[in-house]
């Protein structure tokens, strides 16, 4: 498959002395789950940053189909289909999980009013059941979010990142502070995410990684060192020298 859904190509960030994003060179194919991988320090944050539109790139450009939108502003990108999921959950959590989700589809619609009451209520109803469904979540649609435990409000915000219907989907450590319960119904709901849109996975759970990535990126002092599949990167000694070191890899 040649078709690339996404790339930057020369993206540099500098913060004073620091380069901490250096001439990187990246692309997502079409309904792909591409994993970011490195050390602590190594500019994922400054990366995923750069792409979601909270920093602005010294050089380079970032494309999505095709259109540049490293001068778009966060909402723009969001618009014109990307979606990110924060490190830190990021949701309602006073209201419950059908509200979130009501919210999220309101604001794509852009409705002047609640979406309860109003003439599109009940096809945003059924579009937030919908979705409730997709992420494992329609048994606690009436639950307060904040109430929920921590892995289930990690599956709301994934839910709510999915309701602009985005093309490329950010997932920036979606399985962190989570047991391994957990990390597992995570793992099976992103598994379940291939196909239907790009995926650039941030994670440190390599176990996870290794099972999810079509292909993985290793990013180390602000540069990719390597790209590949995961059989590939397993068997890369570079990779193995910077990163991965004794961890199994078979």
């Amino acid at each position: 498959m040649n078709e690339v859904l996404f790339r930057t190509r020369g993206l540099r960030k500098r913060f004073r002395g620091l380069v901490a994003t250096d001439d990187v060179d990246l692309a997502l194919r079409p309904g792909e789950i591409h994993a970011l991988i490195g050390p602590n320090g190594a500019g994922k944050s400054t990366l995923v940053n750069l792409i979601s539109g909270a920093l602005r790139p010294d050089a380079g450009t970032i494309e999505l189909e095709g259109r540049r939108i490293e001068t778009l502003p966060v909402h723009e990108r969001v618009r014109a289909g990307l979606s990110r999921c924060f490190q830190i959950t990021s949701i309602y959590p006073a209201l419950t999980v059908r509200d979130n989700l009501l919210f999220a589809l309101q604001g794509r619609h852009r409705a002047a009013a609640r979406p309860w009451g109003t003439r599109r209520a009940a096809g945003l109803a059924d579009q937030a059941e919908a979705l409730a469904e997709q992420v494992g979540l329609q048994t606690v649609l009436d639950r307060v979010a904040g109430a929920l435990p921590h892995g289930a409000q990690r599956q709301l915000d994934v839910a709510l990142a999915l309701s602009n219907q985005p093309k490329l989907l950010l997932l920036d450590e979606p399985m962190a502070g989570m047991g391994g319960e957990e990390s597992e119904r995570m793992a099976d709901l992103i598994d379940r995410l291939r196909g239907h849109m790009g995926l650039l996975l941030i994670e440190h759970d390599m176990a996870a990684v290794f099972r999810l990535a079509d292909r993985i990126s290793v990013l180390v002092y602000g540069r990719v060192l390597a790209t590949g599949t995961v059989q590939e990167i397993q068997r890369n000694a570079d990779v193995k020298a910077v990163y991965l070191g004794e961890e199994v890899t078979g």
